[in-house]
């Protein structure tokens, strides 16, 4: 009898666990990056990216505001909105934009991604993703790899 209650004790306080718990990513990130694939001919002038983005988030959903950019001349904008799993934040852009280049017009859009956030900061990317509207056929995509870390 001692020995079933000591069982019916130990599975009710089993039952009260809270789950794991979710990481808090809200607030400004910088982001360092180096170009590692350029196949939409932003060109060798932007091999560095440096960005600051404010993460808004509510359970497992992260988002931003408007994030700009100034890359030169190329001055891009996005919305981003996506997930966070574990410890990977997963984003994609809901606001693309157009940039036109010598005559010829891309569509972009784009994605965020932090993996392996530890202590406010992990390794990832930010990637433009375009595909070409006039004067070109096909898809391009130009990445930067680097770190985040929370600010």
């Amino acid at each position: 009898l001692a020995l079933m209650l000591v069982f019916v004790v130990s599975c009710s306080s089993s039952s009260n666990s809270t789950g794991p718990e979710i990481l808090n990513v809200a607030g400004v990130w910088g982001f360092i990056g180096q170009l590692t694939q350029d196949t939409c001919g932003v060109g060798a002038g932007y091999n560095s990216l440096i960005a600051s983005i404010t993460f808004n988030q509510s359970g497992n959903s992260v988002s931003t505001g408007r994030v700009d950019f100034a890359l030169g001349n190329f001055q891009p904008y996005f919305t981003y909105a996506g997930t966070l799993t574990g410890n990977n934040v997963s984003m994609a852009a809901i606001d693309p934009y157009v940039w036109q280049s010598g005559g010829v017009v891309i569509h972009f859009g784009s994605g965020i991604d932090v993996q392996n956030i530890e202590n406010d900061a992990g390794s990832g990317s930010l990637n433009f993703t375009g595909a070409c509207i006039q004067g070109c056929t096909g898809s391009c995509q130009t990445i930067w790899s680097g770190t985040w870390a929370k600010q």
